[in-house]
Order: C-alpha cells, then sequence, then structure tokens
C-alpha cells in the first residue's frame, strides 16, 4: 500500500540537463511517488532535503521548474520523508549508504542520478529518469495506488497482515486516528481481538512518540466491560461517562506507550471505517474487527479491502 524509496537529490541536476522535456519527466515521476510513497532521509542528518535544496538553487526559474518545486515541497508538508537510514561516516557517498541498507530498511527501489554508481548485490530495484516508467515497481505503485488492496478471509494470518500492509504506512507516524463506530459499540469478539493485536502489534514497530486517537460509539451497556446493574441510579450523562471510562481503561491496557484518547459519539459519524495519521488516510473496509478470534479461521484476517483517501475529505465526511 505504501511504498519507500530513495531519492537521489542529483537526479534533479539530470533532469536540468535534458532541458523542459527532463524537469517535466521528474516532476510527473514525483506526482506519482506522492500518492503513496515515502521518501527515505538519514536519522538526524536531512542530507537529502538539505541537497534537494541546493540542487534547487541551480535551477533557472520557470513554470515547470516551478512545477518541480511544488511537488517536492509536498513531500515535506506531508512529513513525506522518514528518518529511516542510518549515515555512514566511513566516507563512502549518500547512494551508497543507500544501497548498502536497502533490504534492511524497506526500501522498495532507489531512484538515482544517471551518474550514480550501483552496487553488485543491490537487493531491490533501482531506476533512473530514463527507465523509472518500465520499472516493476511502479507496475505495482501505480496499480496500487489506482485499486487499493483486496484480501480474501483467511488468506493470511495476523502478523503476515500487519508486517506486508500496514508497516510501512504506520511505523513513522507520530498520530494515528481511527475512525469506527462500532469498534466502540461493539467492543467484544473480532474488535476486541483485533483492537488487542493492531495496538500490541504498533507498540513494537512505530517508531515515533505515537499518539493515538479512537473515535467510536458508546459501548453497549451489556458488554462484558460491565458489572451486572452498574448503572443503577445513574443518570444519562453519568452512564455515558461510566461507559466512556470503562472503555477507555480496557484499551488504554493494550498500549503501553502513551494514553490512548477515547471520543465516543452518541450517532454513527459515518458508514466507511478510516484510519488517518500525520502523513496519509486510509479506509480499512470490514472496520476495526479485520481479524478472526476464534474459530477454524482464528488468527487469520477476514475479507478486507483498503484505499488510500484525501485525510481532507475524510474529515470532512465524519464530521457530517
Amino acid at each position: 500500500m505504501i511504498f519507500y524509496v530513495y531519492f537521489d537529490p542529483q537526479i534533479i541536476s539530470t533532469a536540468q540537463s535534458s532541458g523542459n522535456l527532463g524537469v517535466q519527466t521528474l516532476t510527473g515521476i514525483l506526482r506519482a511517488l506522492s500518492q503513496n510513497c515515502f521518501l527515505a532521509e538519514f536519522n538526524n542528518y536531512s542530507y537529502t532535503q538539505e541537497e534537494i535544496g541546493e540542487q534547487l538553487k541551480n535551477i533557472v526559474g520557470d513554470f515547470d521548474t516551478l512545477a518541480l518545486k511544488k511537488v517536492l515541497a509536498h513531500f515535506a508538508k506531508e512529513r513525506m520523508f522518514i528518518e529511516c537510514l542510518d549515515y555512514d561516516y566511513s566516507g563512502i557517498t549518500e547512494t551508497e549508504m543507500a544501497q548498502n541498507q536497502a533490504a534492511e530498511k524497506l526500501l522498495d527501489l532507489l531512484l538515482l542520478s544517471d551518474k550514480a554508481v550501483v552496487n553488485s548485490g543491490v537487493e531491490v530495484e533501482t531506476a533512473t529518469l530514463e527507465n523509472y516508467q518500465s520499472t516493476y515497481f511502479e507496475f505495482e505503485r501505480s496499480h496500487t495506488a489506482v485499486n487499493g488492496i483486496s484480501l480474501a478471509a483467511a488468506s493470511l494470518d495476523e502478523n503476515e497482515f500487519l508486517e506486508s500492509y500496514l508497516k510501512k504506512a504506520l511505523q513513522y507516524a507520530s498520530t494515528i486516528e481511527i475512525y469506527d463506530y462500532l469498534s466502540g459499540e461493539k467492543y467484544k469478539a473480532n474488535y476486541a481481538h483485533t483492537l488487542k493485536k493492531f495496538l500490541g502489534w504498533l507498540e513494537i514497530v512505530n517508531q515515533e512518540d505515537l499518539k493515538i486517537t479512537i473515535h467510536c460509539g458508546y459501548p453497549d451497556g451489556e458488554l462484558d466491560l460491565f458489572e451486572n446493574r452498574e448503572f443503577d441510579g445513574l443518570n444519562p450523562a453519568e452512564i455515558e461517562t461510566r461507559k466512556k471510562e470503562k472503555l477507555t481503561q480496557a484499551l488504554n491496557a493494550l498500549y503501553g506507550k502513551s494514553p490512548i484518547n477515547v471520543v465516543c459519539y452518541d450517532s454513527k459519524f459515518a458508514h466507511d471505517r478510516f484510519i488517518i495519521t500525520n502523513q496519509i488516510a486510509f479506509s480499512i473496509g470490514v472496520g476495526m474487527d479485520f481479524l478472526h478470534y476464534t474459530g477454524a479461521n482464528k488468527g487469520k484476517i477476514r475479507d478486507i479491502s483498503i484505499n488510500l483517501k484525501d485525510a481532507k475529505e475524510v474529515r470532512s465526511l465524519v464530521s457530517t
């Protein structure tokens, strides 16, 4: 769903040397990448972004250059540069560093200038301006951007699904908001199991100081969260407060890094279910009960579809 790309800043010079056609080609590639890719950056040293700035200073301003600058600014604004690469001070180039770490850091593509030397044994695909459109990577990236992901029930186990389809999307997120009304109202069975597995997995894989907010309905008073006759003598407002407190306690017991913020609603805010981060947004078709908790398919996924969305549009939808 999300792909990781190392962008060699020197490719800007390559594009410039080919005139407007080269700049337009690079802009088109970057616009495509902005749909569902993060660009790899170095930990504690923003070499890639700083070098991009230096390269752009050398390009004479015109309409094509402005378009290139805008799309690169989009990656920075939407926090789509991820600090996943370790800087190597042994004297090798940054491109060599990226090649050496590509497989370990889950990179899917190295987008390089025509002057870059590709080491033998590089375990991920490489491309230049000239051959990018013929790469297997672009076929997979564009297919996923257009069609999303659709998986049949029991086709993957829990861990394989989380690692293969959600890890790259969520491991560098600093905020995650889950919108699923029924995940609170029906907090039991598949919902309780899925949230337990999902939040426990996030605690392990996320690399940031993550803040989680769950938007959902008030839990049904018949759930196991509550004692028999727990609401006796309480007015409606007090009952809602008690329900939210119990759900918040249950969810925070599943995630130990920081408190989970739970926002409960009286009425459904949207039929579809969404996850929004500080970087991306996507719908998750079946909702936050996408894992089987019992039966023959226990420990496997339910049928599920995932599609990237515009975060502003999703926020507008769920607010109506």
